[in-house]
């Protein structure tokens, strides 16, 4: 039907309204293209017209080393570049345009909240969630029905297009009872 607020999209079924956030929409969308991808070992890589230098917390830069070679399989082409510092030379191909210097740091801070014991699935996942986040459409921007149309047929198309990975609701439903009961109908 249209947007609300450049964030949410309005739709209806035939069960009633709904409210679709376009943000965590999209995340869930990208976050399983990107898991499938990594799955079958066909991320598609960006190289980086510059690569780019990026300082990392002591806490990130001791994590640093036991996920680089995952990071490595999975899209991300780093490398040590002394000190705290590693110069990241390539991204997965569907980060898009996202702010690489925040990519990297939210992975490894993903990380770092979990127990120590990452095996390959946690860091796969990790990274996942990472790119879907920051690539993902950002609330307050504008999108044409052909755009919001074609989220809402990528999200049908998802294994849970109720959550985003980080477990939020990726919508809201309005029955056509709980409408007619608040404007008293029933």
């Amino acid at each position: 039907l249209g947007q609300l607020h450049d964030s949410y999209i309005i739709a209806c079924d035939s069960r009633g309204l709904l409210i679709i956030d376009q943000h965590v929409a999209h995340e869930r969308i990208i976050y399983e293209k990107m898991a499938r991808a990594m799955q079958g070992k066909s991320v598609e890589i960006q190289g980086l017209l510059v690569p780019l230098s990026l300082e990392l917390s002591p806490q990130q830069a001791a994590l640093i080393d036991q996920v680089m070679p995952e990071l490595n399989r999975n899209g991300f082409q780093i490398e040590p570049f002394g000190g705290k510092s590693v110069l990241i030379r390539s991204v997965p191909a569907i980060a898009g345009d996202s702010d690489i210097r925040k990519l990297l740091p939210e992975i490894l801070e993903g990380m770092e909240s979990e127990d120590r014991t990452l095996d390959v699935d946690r860091i796969r996942d990790r990274i996942a969630v990472g790119v879907a986040c920051r690539a993902a459409i950002k609330i307050h921007t504008p999108l044409a029905m052909e755009k919001m149309q074609w989220l809402l047929d990528e999200l049908s198309r998802t294994r849970i297009p109720t959550n985003c990975p980080h477990g939020r609701p990726i919508l809201l439903r309005f029955t056509t009872y709980e409408i007619e009961r608040n404007f008293g109908r029933v």
